[in-house]
C-alpha cells in the first residue's frame, strides 16, 4: 500500500540526510556506546534472538551486491521518500509501505496483499535483510490514538495494531510518562510488534533458521535525520552510530 501525503517532500529530505548519515557512519571507526546507552535498563517485552540480527556492514554489503537483497517495510505516511535512499541503490531493494509499517500476524488473512508481498520478498526474491522502518513524524499512530477515530471504529483492521501496542505501553509504563514519551514508546513498540509478526511467518522462520535472513528495526527522527536501531542484546533502540560499535552477529551467505 502506498500513500503520498502533504509532507512527503519534507520527509524525503530528512530521510535522504539520514541515509547519508548511515554511509558516513560505515566509513569511519565506530565509537564505543555512550554511558547513557550502557546504563539504560533493557525492556524485555519482545522475543528476539540476537543471531537473527546482523551488522550495518553486512547490510551495506547486500546493498552493493548488485542483487535485490534488502526488503524495506515503511509507513505509507512517508510517501515516496523511501525510494530516495543514498545508502542503497533503488534496484537493490524491495519496498512495501503500509499504514504505520503494519504487518499482519500469522494466520490473519485480512490483508493478504501484505502477506503475499512478504512471501515474495523472502521466499522468491531471497531477500537477506528485512528492515521495519518507523518514523517520528508518523501521523497514523496519533490518529489511532484519537478517541474520535476509535469511537467511529475507523479502519477496524488497522486499529487492532493500535490496541495491542497501546495495551503494552499502558501496562509497562502507566501514567508516569508524559504524552510525548508515550507517543515515542508507541512508535517504538509498533515497529517491534511488526518485527514479531514477521518472524512468526513460516517463510521468514525458515530462512532465519538457516542464517540466510536477518532482521532490522529502525526509527527515523524526521526532524533531525537521525536513526535509532533496535539492539536485541539490550532490548533498546540506540543511535545507529553506536550500534556499529556492537560486535556483529555473523551473517551467513
Amino acid at each position: 500500500m502506498r500513500c503520498t501525503t502533504h509532507n512527503s517532500s519534507f520527509v524525503r529530505a530528512r530521510l535522504q540526510a539520514a541515509w547519508h548519515r548511515i554511509s558516513s557512519i560505515l566509513s569511519v571507526p565506530a565509537s564505543p556506546p555512550s554511558a547513557a546507552a550502557r546504563g539504560s535498563q533493557p525492556r524485555r517485552l519482545h522475543r528476539f534472538e540476537p543471531q537473527h540480527f546482523s551488522s550495518l556492514s553486512a547490510l551495506r554489503a547486500s546493498a552493493n551486491s548488485g542483487a535485490r537483497e534488502i526488503f524495506l517495510i515503511g509507513c505509507s505516511d512517508q510517501g515516496p521518500a523511501l525510494e530516495d535512499l543514498s545508502f542503497a541503490p533503488p534496484d537493490s531493494m524491495l519496498i512495501q509501505q503500509n499504514l504505520a509499517a503494519s504487518i499482519p500476524s500469522a494466520g490473519n488473512h485480512d490483508d493478504v496483499t501484505s502477506l503475499a508481498t512478504v512471501e515474495y520478498a523472502v521466499a522468491l526474491a531471497h531477500a537477506r535483510h528485512i528492515i521495519v522502518c518507523g518514523h517520528t513524524a508518523c501521523q497514523v499512530i496519533p490518529y489511532w490514538l484519537n478517541s474520535t477515530a476509535r469511537a467511529h471504529n475507523a479502519c477496524p483492521y488497522y486499529l487492532q495494531f493500535e490496541r495491542e501496542v497501546r495495551r503494552v505501553v499502558d501496562r509497562e509504563y502507566g501514567s508516569r510518562i508524559s504524552a510525548t514519551e508515550r507517543l515515542r514508546l508507541m512508535l517504538e513498540e509498533q515497529t517491534l510488534f511488526q518485527l514479531e509478526n514477521l518472524q512468526a511467518l513460516t517463510c521468514v522462520q525458515q530462512r532465519l533458521a538457516t542464517g540466510e535472513l536477518h532482521l532490522h528495526a529502525w526509527l527515523v527522527d524526521d526532524a533531525t535525520a537521525r536513526i535509532k536501531t533496535y539492539l536485541p542484546q539490550s532490548g533498546q533502540f540506540i543511535p545507529i552510530e553506536e550500534s556499529s560499535a556492537t560486535p556483529p552477529v555473523p551473517c551467513h551467505h
